[in-house]
Order: structure tokens, then sequence, then C-alpha cells
């Protein structure tokens, strides 16, 4: 993705599968493949990457991967992927920013800023534009 694609996607399925696969480091699991466990409790779901309903969550699920981008408990499991971070709410709460830092294989850091109107969505632009810039 570049810059503006991450400045621009909507919280969803697509931006939670990115923070998954180059944040978080989980597995690549196709988004329209067939059974998969539940990223929450770990339960065997059928169709995932449509919507399918976890019977030990009791919740709908679209992906194998957690809501990154859309629920805060989530986007607090990317924020361990970072040694810092700092979150500020702006404008009577209708923006929030996000800026995270990472360590790089060759001991420098990688920083990034996200803004959205939710906090989780300002973690994850946060989280992939630091990705993006430690390559």
């Amino acid at each position: 993705m570049t810059r503006d694609e991450i400045e621009l996607t909507p919280a969803g399925p697509t931006l939670d599968w990115h923070i998954a696969h180059f944040v978080m480091g989980l597995p690549y699991k196709e988004l329209t493949s067939g059974d998969c466990p539940c990223a929450y409790c770990g339960n065997q779901m059928r169709y995932c990457g449509a919507r399918s309903w976890c019977s030990d969550c009791h919740e709908w699920r679209y992906t194998a991967y957690k809501d990154y981008s859309s629920d805060l408990i989530a986007a607090l499991d990317v924020v361990d992927e970072f040694y810092s971070m700092r979150l500020d709410k702006y404008s009577n709460g209708a923006e929030w920013r996000c800026y995270l830092v990472r360590a790089t294989k060759d001991n420098m850091n990688a920083d990034g800023n996200g803004v959205a109107e939710d906090a989780p969505l300002a973690i994850c632009r946060a989280a992939l534009l630091a990705v993006m810039e430690a390559k």
C-alpha cells in the first residue's frame, strides 16, 4: 500500500488483513478461503471472508483476523508491536492522532503518524505507515 492508500482506506477487512500480515506478522490467510478459526476464541468458523457467526463469541466475524481497525482492544494488540505510542484526541473528539515508533532491523527507528475519526483506525494507519517507513 502507498501512503495515500493507507491514509484513505476505511476501517474494515482489507485494512485488518494488512495489519495482521505486515504489522503483526501473522501467516497469510486468503480473505475468501473456506473454514478458519475465529481470531478471538479459536472456534472453527465456516466461510471466512464472508459473514460468519462464531457460536462461542456470539458475534459475526468477517475474516480470520481480529477487527484491528474498528475494535480498540484488538488495536491495542497492534500497539504492543511498537515501543512508543502517543494517542491524542482533537477537535472535540472528531479526530484522533496516533504516533507509533518501532525499531528496525538495523537498530534505527521507524515511526508513523495516523489520523482518523476514531482511535483504532488512527492506530492502524500509524502502524502501517511505520512499517512502510522501516522498509
